[in-house]
């Protein structure tokens, strides 16, 4: 079967396209050295030999269906009348007939073909039957199909996925193609996305892309191969464009999905309420939170700055019985700072060690700038000499870069003086921006 499938997409393996390729050239050669003579006596000879070519050497044998094909008749023709009889006899077919009754089917067809022939032609005398080599390729077509369309769904997932996987995606698709136009009884949506994963396998995602705006109606497999295809190769614009088509067409992504479409929000720095649309997707769906995908929601809106957002989110966490990480409250504490609302990140920062999340440098250094941008300046000197003590937390160049940075633009050189040479003597280097200030103040 895929060799005849081979066949009709006209496909050759590398070796024979080198073969044919040498065959060409050793012909163009050979036709170099040919006088002009010669060549006039080539294309006298051949045309002597069509005109004596009787219709005799080519009449196929009596009884047969053939002789009733005429030049009339095009190989296009040819194939859409056998077509249209192995289809409408194919949808009748009972899956349970056994092998003789199919081999009746088959010569029924060639019957009815027959008929039809017999009704609609009359050979003449001297006219080639152009049309014969088609009508015997699909004669042997509609065999394959009666034969093929028995075989269970999983078989043919596994030959499409083993062609996939030897680099025969082409065959793979014409194959399936030809599934289609026989209407085999089988799930083409699973073997759609069989396709689709094949060519991602294989590094070909423009054609696996190419492939599925071909498909007219998709089903949750080929959006599911399609979105974790995206996913893979990083194409996070595109995957959320599929969530979104995909609920348009009434199908619900699944937590694996989302969680993809999450982490893609996080990876394209997307705008609040693009997030917070797409947690009001999940909850519509009522897709099953567990900590991580809250985790994940919740560490999206807060790296937006969207400090009512992310408050939300963290109650939601907290009733559904689930504590966020220490990186997520960081966040949370981030967006507050952002906003100004200093006293409500301090809050949080007490729950955050309540429930026993351990402030890391980050968390610190979120704070600190939090208050220094607000012009609390003594709040913020003291979350490193008294917060950071306690935890067990060394500041670093960024920790003295912004009390220095915030010293110095209002007006406390002494102050900033003073942070310098504490850097300096606790190991840590100044950077060019910390030297920038001191020396511009």
């Amino acid at each position: 079967l895929v060799r005849f499938i081979q066949d009709l997409d006209g496909s050759k393996s590398i070796a024979e396209e080198e073969e044919e390729e040498e065959e060409e050239g050793q012909s163009d050669v050979a036709t170099n050295f040919l006088t002009e003579e010669e060549e006039e006596e080539e294309e006298v000879s051949s045309e002597n030999e069509y005109q004596n070519t009787s219709f005799a050497e080519v009449e196929p044998q009596k009884e047969n269906l053939y002789e009733y094909m005429t030049s009339y008749m095009s190989t296009e023709e040819c194939q859409n009348n056998l077509t249209g009889v192995i289809c409408s006899r194919s949808s009748d077919c009972d899956e349970n007939t056994s092998s003789s009754k199919e081999l009746d089917q088959v010569n029924s067809v060639i019957s009815e073909v027959d008929k039809n022939l017999r009704s609609s032609f009359v050979i003449e005398e001297g006219e080639r039957t152009r049309a014969i080599p088609s009508v015997q390729k699909g004669l042997h077509e509609i065999e394959l199909a009666m034969k093929y369309k028995k075989v269970p769904h999983n078989r043919w997932i596994t030959l499409l996925k083993a062609l996939c996987r030897n680099g025969e995606a082409r065959t793979a698709i014409n194959l399936l193609n030809w599934i289609k136009k026989h209407r085999f009884k089988v799930f083409y949506d699973d073997l759609f996305s069989v396709i689709i994963e094949g060519l991602g396998k294989n590094g070909r995602f423009s054609e696996a892309l190419s492939f599925a705006d071909q498909i007219e109606v998709k089903g949750y497999q080929t959006y599911n191969a399609l979105i974790e295809l995206c996913w893979k190769k990083k194409e996070y614009s595109r995957l959320l464009i599929l969530i979104k088509k995909m609920r348009q067409e009434g199908m619900k992504p699944d937590r694996v999905l989302y969680t993809f479409a999450t982490q893609a929000c996080i990876k394209t720095k997307l705008q609040s309420h693009e997030i917070v649309k797409l947690y009001e997707y999940m909850l519509d769906d009522r897709i099953p939170f567990d900590e991580k995908l809250y985790n994940d929601v919740t560490y999206a809106i807060a790296g937006s700055a969207d400090a009512e957002q992310s408050l939300r989110l963290l109650e939601d966490m907290k009733n559904h019985g689930f504590i966020p990480n220490a990186t997520v409250y960081t966040f949370i504490i981030f967006a507050l700072c952002y906003s100004g609302r200093m006293n409500e990140a301090q809050y949080i920062f007490k729950e955050m060690k309540a429930y026993g999340r351990i402030p890391n440098l980050r968390t610190y250094n979120t704070l600190i700038r939090g208050y220094a941008k607000k012009g609390q300046l003594d709040l913020a000197e003291d979350v490193m000499r008294s917060h950071m003590v306690d935890g067990k937390v060394e500041p670093d160049e960024q920790t003295y870069s912004i009390l220095i940075d915030y010293r110095v633009n209002s007006g406390e050189l002494e102050k900033a003086w003073s942070l310098f040479q504490e850097m300096k003597v606790n190991g840590l280097q100044p950077d060019a921006f910390v030297y920038g200030r001191l020396m511009t103040a």
